[in-house]
């Protein structure tokens, strides 16, 4: 008997899209652990234990794989093909096919032995099978098919994607070079907040954005968080990547407040103008006292909703018929605050992802419902009232102990984290505490959870930005116990996820823009040109210490900015803020740490060199003026969008997150605006900057 080796684990891992090994960001190859790549491994549904059984798992998975006569979805682009796995000799059994379309039209098709091009063959337990093209007749039209194919008195079928090859467009005859803004909605002040910025707010940004010639509104996720117990006020650990926080609600702006007595009292009521002031002159957001606040006038406005008779008027009825789990999410928003506890900790039924119609509180099943419905209406009004698109950011992961994971546990996988390896900023790696996607149950799910939470996000985003979009190729996963060094990288469906990215953004009519920095392989970008998903661009990392050269040349097809709200504001780059933060986290040495500060330095006189020469900067300006020179380089550039981010215009050094930091060591995610929207909107030098920026975009400089 041959012992077991190292090869038959390498080959496992191959068969179930794992990678025993990858270089990271200083050249070194590291390799994972066996302990580890055998943990992912049946965490991702092989049959082994140990080394031993590598062989045999890899016997199973190719058996299962030849009897399996359809993939669980197929992938087609104009007059494609579907792979269709046979056995031979079996009297050449006639076969039919019967695709029915998104529409609900089916159509029947006989499928002869030599319709089928034969691929590969291979003999399993003394059986021969083969695997063949068939083309099916006809064009179908864009959308989410289903084919059912009977073999041998067994009915197996598959979903078909039928997608454009590349994700929305603008006609390029008439392609614009786009610009907006961008800030935090919670971070957002005006005269009327309550103490965080809310929809009214993001609507007045968004009016105000277009008066001054811009195109978008770019802002963090609006998914609903955890704000009490368990408190996570990250946007990128949202509850739901399916539903909105009605944090951002503006109770006053709903009809239902003109005829909620108890709501305008509350309002009204001197406690409750003191508590707004308070949380108004914060520096920073109180998220869970702002929301006990707000709650004292959503409920009264849901009870004015549903006993009014609102709640079976058609259009909150046609909101539940085209959203059903917002049942679902209601009942466990419920039983949540019912229990007081994670999902984890309920009993064994309440706990498998679905709750009866009368389990938990009633009135609080009707407030989420309500405050749901709410926000969709709110949204939708504001995105039909501006010319300027909203631009939203779709996040990774979900919390593990949110809406999403409880209502879809089997698509998740438990025994491993999502992260990232080690790199110049972490070089412990990181490990984000979200469970990944199981790459092969989603498929076998036909892709249903994935496609709702795009077209969620589709529906009022008219640019959509999709963080870490490496990851629809590969995540590395965390095996529990290991630490984030331990890490091993995972394949996801790209062409799958691509294709359903395709199909919704020309619903919707959505740009899609991938967030690539860092260190991403060149077929990653290489498929983002390919669907048409455009690029992310940070200005301060493509700067250099050569005058000549200061600024490297930024791909065409990227959204450009001076940031994101993981790395520093523009002030906070200029003054070495973020050299100080690696420091205080000990992720830099004092060696390191002058080596950085150096070339840092070298970097800011090679730029405003470059700026002197091109009479873009004079003699003596300091930071205020160099801000101003990259964002007009920015805008005089030929990439497809140039993001401002407001907090840069007033030279704000504080940054909204510290990557690698909780919420209970930072003020991570809770951060203010300085100054208020009407301020910044009777900002003269920032106005001036704002619609010199217009100019440049528009082609209009010498107007």
């Amino acid at each position: 008997m041959t012992p077991p080796t190292s090869r038959d684990l390498q080959r496992l891992a191959s068969l179930y899209g794992v990678r025993t090994a990858y270089q990271d960001t200083y050249g070194n190859r590291r390799s994972a652990e066996p302990e580890f790549l055998i943990q992912i491994l049946r965490a991702l549904g092989a049959p082994i234990r140990g080394m031993s059984d590598a062989a045999h798992a890899i016997r199973q998975y190719e058996v299962a794989l030849w009897r399996k006569p359809l993939e669980p979805v197929t992938v087609l682009r104009g007059r494609g093909s579907i792979v269709i796995r046979l056995p031979v000799g079996r009297g050449d059994a006639a076969l039919e096919g019967c695709i029915r379309q998104e529409n609900g039209a089916e159509t029947t098709q006989p499928i002869r032995r030599e319709d089928l091009e034969i691929l590969e063959e291979s003999t399993i337990d003394g059986e021969r099978f083969c695997a063949c093209r068939w083309r099916p007749p006809g064009k179908l039209p864009y959308g989410y098919h289903h084919l059912s194919l009977e073999v041998g008195g067994t009915t197996v079928t598959s979903l078909i994607i039928h997608a454009p090859r590349r994700a929305y467009q603008p006609d390029p005859e008439s392609d614009p070079k786009i610009w907006g803004l961008f800030a935090p909605l919670y971070a957002l002040r005006s005269k009327r907040d309550w103490g965080a910025g809310d929809l009214s707010d993001l609507r007045h940004l968004l009016k105000w954005t277009e008066s001054l010639g811009g195109d978008f509104v770019g802002t963090l996720p609006l998914f609903p968080a955890f704000l009490d117990q368990p408190f996570e006020p990250s946007p990128y650990m949202p509850v739901s990547r399916l539903f909105w926080n009605e944090i951002y609600l503006d109770p006053a702006a709903l009809p239902e407040f003109e005829a909620a007595p108890e709501a305008q009292q509350q309002v009204a009521s001197l406690d409750f103008r003191k508590s707004v002031e308070e949380l108004r002159s914060a520096g920073h957001v109180d998220f869970k006292r702002l929301m006990e606040l707000k709650r004292k006038v959503l409920e009264p406005l849901a009870r004015t909703f549903f006993h009014s008779g609102e709640g079976e008027r058609p259009a909150f009825q046609s909101y539940l018929r085209g959203k059903p789990a917002a049942w679902d999410y209601a009942r466990f928003r419920s039983m949540f605050e019912l229990r007081n506890e994670t999902w984890h900790l309920w009993p064994s039924r309440q706990k498998q992802g679905a709750l009866d119609h009368d389990e938990g509180s009633d009135f609080a099943r009707d407030y989420h419902l309500y405050v749901q419905y709410s926000l969709q209406r709110q949204l939708d009004r504001l995105t039909e009232e501006s010319s300027a698109a909203l631009y939203l950011d779709i996040p990774l992961g979900v919390h593990p102990d949110g809406f999403d994971a409880w209502r879809h546990q089997n698509l998740f996988v438990w025994d491993a984290a999502g992260g990232a390896p080690p790199d110049d900023f972490f070089r412990g790696g990181q490990n984000w505490g979200f469970p990944p996607l199981h790459p092969q149950v989603i498929r076998e799910e036909g892709h249903r959870y994935f496609i709702n939470a795009v077209r969620h996000i589709f529906r009022p985003a008219g640019m959509a930005r999709i963080d870490h979009v490496m990851g629809l190729h590969r995540l590395y996963w965390v095996p529990r116990g290991a630490d984030a060094t331990q890490g091993i990288y995972v394949r996801y469906p790209a062409n799958e996820l691509y294709a359903i990215l395709c199909i919704e953004s020309h619903r919707s009519r959505t740009l899609i823009i991938g967030e690539d920095l860092g260190t991403v392989p060149g077929a990653v970008r290489e498929s983002m040109e390919r669907h048409g998903i455009y690029r992310c661009a940070v200005l301060p990392f493509q700067m250099n210490a050569d005058p000549a050269h200061a600024i490297s040349p930024t791909p065409p097809n990227s959204v450009v900015g001076l940031n994101t709200h993981d790395t520093a504001t523009f002030a906070g780059w200029w003054e070495g803020r973020d050299i100080d933060l690696r420091i205080e986290l000990k992720l830099l040495d004092d060696e390191e740490a002058g080596r950085e500060r150096g070339h840092r330095e070298r970097v800011k006189a090679a730029l405003m060199e470059s700026f002197r020469r091109r009479g873009l900067l004079a003699d003596g300006d300091g930071a205020g003026a160099v801000l101003a020179a990259c964002l007009r380089v920015m805008a005089a550039d030929p990439v497809k969008a140039v993001q401002v981010t407001l907090e840069d215009l007033w030279g704000e050094i504080a940054q909204q997150n510290i990557p690698g930091t909780g919420s209970y060591e930072r003020p991570n995610w809770r951060q203010k605006m300085r100054l208020s929207l009407e301020e910044a909107a009777e900002n003269s030098g920032m106005v001036e900057i704002l619609r010199d920026i217009n100019r440049l975009r528009s082609g209009s400089e010498g107007e």
